[in-house]
């Protein structure tokens, strides 16, 4: 599936990425470390989940809270190549904060596919903005503190190391 969305000067071109085709080593490693952390078809919990072991990526995960009452999600912790990247912390924002609104679209959809199914989604993205691009890799993880109903999940963003963004995915302008 792909998503093209665009706003004047501004353009994001999102395809989902089967599980079974990431190719991106350290994404890999993080799905693999989460498959080893699930007990037959539970989910995973949050506490199951050190953070030392999660190695380059740590701060590039964003975990999110699931509020299924108000059916939106909220960054509980974002990390800080991730603050950088953005230009600014979302901890304690609801995704409604999140610009351009076809970002945030883009997002709550994968976010909720992750969310129904129990599984974990991936995509990638390029993102443009006048001549510039910048494109990286999401992983969206469920988490579950009773092992049934996803109540949180883990964002990863990869991007290539020669590809420090000049332009934040979000669309923001220079960071």
């Amino acid at each position: 599936m792909e998503d093209c969305r665009a706003v004047r000067d501004q353009a994001f071109v999102a395809k989902q990425v089967a599980i079974d085709d990431l190719d991106d080593a350290k994404l890999v490693r993080l799905l693999a470390y989460w498959a080893a952390r699930r007990s037959g078809d539970e989910l995973p919990r949050r506490q199951d989940l050190l953070p030392e072991e999660m190695g380059e990526l740590l701060g590039r995960i964003a975990l999110v809270d699931v509020d299924h009452v108000a059916q939106d999600f909220r960054f509980r912790l974002v990390g800080t190549q991730l603050r950088f990247v953005l230009g600014r912390d979302l901890t304690g924002q609801t995704f409604g904060s999140l610009l351009p609104a076809h970002f945030e679209a883009l997002l709550r959809d994968y976010c909720s596919a992750a969310v129904t199914r129990r599984a974990p989604q991936c995509i990638d993205v390029v993102s443009k903005r006048d001549s510039q691009s910048f494109s990286y890799t999401a992983l969206i993880l469920p988490l579950s503190s009773g092992g049934e109903a996803v109540d949180v999940l883990m964002l990863a963003f990869n991007w290539l190391p020669s590809e420090v963004p000049l332009v934040d995915p979000l669309a923001h302008g220079p960071v």
